[in-house]
């Protein structure tokens, strides 16, 4: 199934056929976000639009089931917990305040406001759950965290600086990992105690992997190098912060593979290092026009 918003309508489409299935219309305003879910055998689609109506679907073309009306009237996107039992939605007004809230599907009201953001914010505030537990928030330079029972702040983590005003963020399925727009293309990975670990099992397993190909063809020069350098060429080296949800900081250094010609030393390929000082850490940076090696 494929999703997408056009003008005040929302179309879906059979990803396997490309076939276009349904055409949902009502909105009286530009779709800005839509969250599809599954509850109680029953497939449906939520769908915001830019004057913050908020509208439910069934697969039938039958018109929507549900007209909420979203704080702030203007950016909303909505998640569900992960078990699927809790609906929330977060939003930015034309005017920069913004919110999060938890929602009574039945009832179509707000159950809880979340508190903590600045009172005008830079720019439209995501958002994103995990664990069915925690919410989180990019706000103000920094990541906001919510226990979902409890509408004070729970933290706030910078990432040792250079985010940008409300920072786009996403954690892995597991919780585990979340993902950091940074200044300047950078993205910022922070991490728990189980994602670290989940880290240094990659490590492992692209360390076996490049032994077992350097076994195989033992090329004259070795062709994930030639990649890195003609990709990295002009830039500096980097590291991506990592940081617990906890509050402390732990970082992995030189996360991009350094392999050496002249030895099959372990140390030596994607060197994991734990650094407690901030100012080791720098944000990994996308290449702005990263060559194919073939």
């Amino acid at each position: 199934m494929l999703l997408t918003k056009s003008c005040n309508v929302t179309k879906v489409w059979d990803a396997a056929t490309g076939m276009k299935q349904y055409t949902f219309e009502g909105h009286e305003a530009p779709v800005y976000s839509v969250c599809p879910h599954y509850k109680e055998n029953i497939q449906f689609i939520f769908s915001t639009a830019l004057d913050g109506k908020i509208k439910a679907w069934l697969y039938d073309n039958l018109g929507s089931r549900v007209d909420y009306d979203a704080p702030g009237r203007w950016c909303t996107t909505m998640a569900y917990s992960a078990d699927g039992t809790r609906l929330f939605s977060c939003g930015t007004s034309k005017d920069g305040e913004s919110s999060i809230v938890e929602w009574n599907e039945s009832e179509g009201a707000v159950k809880r406001t979340y508190q903590g953001f600045r009172k005008r914010s830079l720019g439209v505030v995501q958002f994103d759950t995990t664990k069915n537990r925690y919410l989180a928030a990019g706000d103000d330079f920094s990541i906001k965290f919510w226990d979902m029972d409890n509408i004070q702040l729970l933290t706030t983590v910078d990432a040792d600086g250079g985010l940008p005003a409300s920072p786009r963020i996403r954690f892995n399925k597991e919780g585990s990992l979340l993902a950091v727009s940074a200044n300047e293309n950078g993205i910022k990975i922070l991490a728990n105690g189980e994602g670290i670990r989940l880290l240094r099992s990659l490590e492992n397993s692209l360390y076996d992997a490049s032994r077992t190909s350097e076994a195989m063809t033992k090329p004259t020069i070795n062709p994930i190098s030639v990649a890195t350098s003609a990709a990295l060429a002009e830039r500096a080296s980097s590291a991506a912060a990592i940081a617990g949800m906890n509050g402390d900081a732990r970082n992995l250094g030189d996360i991009k593979p350094r392999i050496s010609e002249e030895s099959n030393d372990k140390s030596k390929i994607w060197k994991l290092t734990e650094i407690n000082e901030p100012s080791h850490c720098r944000s990994l940076k996308l290449p702005e026009n990263a060559r194919v090696t073939k």
